[in-house]
């Protein structure tokens, strides 16, 4: 593998095994297999549209080391589908959670904004905006929830807090905390490649910049099917071998142009 892991920002770093902590590795090679396949076709075209063809030759190299490391065969891949259970419910129920706390706190903005209280309602705007990517999983879908929890919280936000009182706010407290910690016991529970840390923490990088190149593709895509009027150019670098759901109408983030709220349906 010609990656140099170590030549990465720190920061950067970090941001990709902070990614790729919430994804199983034979689903990030199943993905980088699919796009790749795509970039085959569609790689002339993408370049065109902000993915170089560095990226294309880098998902190669992390696709290769992930192969070399056994993903992307049949080896224990039942056991790790019967571990990752846990972490799929958890991450389907906090999406459904993020829905309820973000209608609340829409309408907890609007009655804030009514009754004169602009700061609460700034405040309650920039949590929105926070909580916006339907596709969060993991820490990152818990942290969301978080958010949405501490600005309805009577002990930090009462502001938001007595103007949700009559809008489930209270009701919805409990259940968005409980959603956030059964997701962070969740992701403890995920496999690990067997080593040591410092191997797992390699691994997780690479599967970090697998997501992150798969994304920028997709992202990529979804311009050059606009521009081209080729939705079969979207359709080919959709995400969904890491988010095998979204095949099945359980989420809805991969559909180009839609708002955020049709990206909702747990």
């Amino acid at each position: 593998m010609t990656i140099d892991l170590d030549a990465f920002p720190p920061a950067v770093k970090l941001a990709l095994i902070d990614v790729g902590e919430n994804f199983g590795s034979d689903d990030t090679f199943a993905q980088a297999t699919k796009t790749g396949q795509a970039l085959v076709k569609y790689g002339d075209t993408l370049r065109l549209y902000g993915l170089p063809p560095s990226d294309i030759k880098r998902l190669d190299e992390a696709r290769d080391f992930l192969s070399e490391a056994g993903y992307g065969r049949d080896l224990a891949k039942s056991q790790k589908k019967t571990l990752g259970a846990g972490l799929e419910e958890a991450n389907r129920a906090g999406r459904t959670a993020r829905i309820r706390g973000r209608s609340i706190l829409t309408s907890t903005k609007s009655a804030l904004s009514e009754q004169g209280h602009a700061e609460a309602a700034i405040q309650v705007q920039t949590t929105l905006d926070a909580t916006t990517d339907s596709e969060k999983i993991g820490e990152e879908l818990a942290k969301q929830l978080d958010s949405l929890a501490d600005a309805i919280d009577p002990s930090k936000a009462p502001a938001a807090a007595k103007a949700s009182s009559d809008r489930g706010g209270p009701e919805a407290l409990d259940p968005l905390r409980l959603a956030a910690m059964t997701l962070r016991e969740a992701v403890k529970k995920k496999p690990l490649v067997r080593g040591t840390p410092e191997e797992t923490q390699r691994l997780n990088q690479i599967d970090g910049i697998i997501i992150d190149i798969c994304r920028r593709g997709r992202d990529a895509a979804k311009a050059a099917s606009k521009d081209l009027g080729d939705p079969a150019i979207f359709k080919a670098f959709k995400l969904d071998k890491l988010y095998p759901a979204s095949t099945k109408g359980a989420k809805k983030a991969e559909t180009p142009a839609a708002p955020d709220r049709s990206n909702e349906t747990p």
